[in-house]
Parts: C-alpha cells; sequence; structure tokens
C-alpha cells in the first residue's frame, strides 16, 4: 500500500513538474509618453515625447524585466507565428485627460499598424475599442500603455 502511495504521489510530482517546465514566458511591455491624442473617430493614438525604450517584464515565477530599444520592439511586432501583426495586442492606455478637471482616465484598446517617428519623438497606432465600449477622444499628458505579450520564442531575443 505505501508503495502505491508512494507511486502515485511520483507520477504526480512529474506531471506537475513537466507542466511547469513547459509553460512559455511571456513578456509584457510598458510603453511611456509625456503626451498623448485619442481621435476616437479617426481610431488613432498618438504618444508623443514617447520614450526611445519600451520597459518589458514577465509574471512569475519567471520574473524578468528589462529595456530595450523602441526599435527592436517595433521590428519584432511582425516576427513569428503569434506575431501582433497577425494577432494584434490589447492594451490599457492610463492617463491624465488635459482638460481643466484633469481626470484621470484608463481605456482598453486594440493597438495595430505602429508608426514611430524617432525624430520627432512620436509613435501613432490605430486603434479599436476592446469590447463594447466606445473610444472618447482626448488629449492626454502623462499617458502610459501596458501593451500584452509575446513570448520569446516568436519575437526578439530579449536578455
Amino acid at each position: 500500500m505505501l508503495r502505491k502511495v508512494f507511486s502515485v504521489f511520483l507520477l504526480t510530482f512529474l506531471v506537475f513538474f513537466a507542466s511547469c517546465a513547459k509553460k512559455e514566458v511571456s513578456y509584457l511591455f510598458v510603453l511611456n509618453a509625456k503626451a498623448g491624442k485619442l481621435n476616437a473617430q479617426a481610431g488613432t493614438l498618438v504618444l508623443t515625447d514617447v520614450s526611445k525604450s519600451v520597459f518589458f517584464f514577465t509574471d512569475r515565477p519567471n520574473r524578468r524585466a528589462g529595456k530595450m530599444p523602441m526599435n527592436d520592439f517595433l521590428s519584432a511586432w511582425t516576427q513569428g507565428s503569434d506575431s501582433f501583426k497577425k494577432d494584434h495586442p490589447n492594451a490599457s492606455v492610463v492617463g491624465l485627460l488635459s482638460t481643466k478637471d484633469a481626470p484621470f482616465t484608463d481605456i482598453a484598446v486594440i493597438l495595430s499598424r505602429p508608426n514611430y517617428n524617432s525624430a520627432r519623438s512620436t509613435l501613432t497606432f490605430s486603434v479599436a475599442p476592446v469590447g463594447k465600449e466606445a473610444l472618447v477622444s482626448g488629449d492626454f499628458d502623462e499617458i502610459v500603455a501596458f501593451v500584452d505579450g509575446l513570448s520569446p520564442g516568436e519575437m526578439y531575443v530579449i536578455p
């Protein structure tokens, strides 16, 4: 009986260990800009004075973090069988609206067609709403976009 219990325990442990070992690392990305403009009618988001690097991190148990150049992030957009070009990423865009009351706001969007102008430090995306909530046009101060991830096998090699 003890041998049977031990065998079941060992089998359970091996299955658990194998499933943990097969988990893919998923990188999440953070884009920072001093200002932004969402044009709901045109379906565009323009980040102005955007950082030249993209912060990335992983979820547990890997706990990796770092920065990569914006150009590398954008060149990876089209790479891999599950690229952002084929399956556009979701993003949570968070910032302060540039109004008299300056209300803090966050919106969920689908990002596509990135266009980076490094000379002007602007990054423009086509956007669509996630879900049924309509996009609302506005100017933002201090804007951050949290972009869902890719696995490293699908994109730029992250250190």
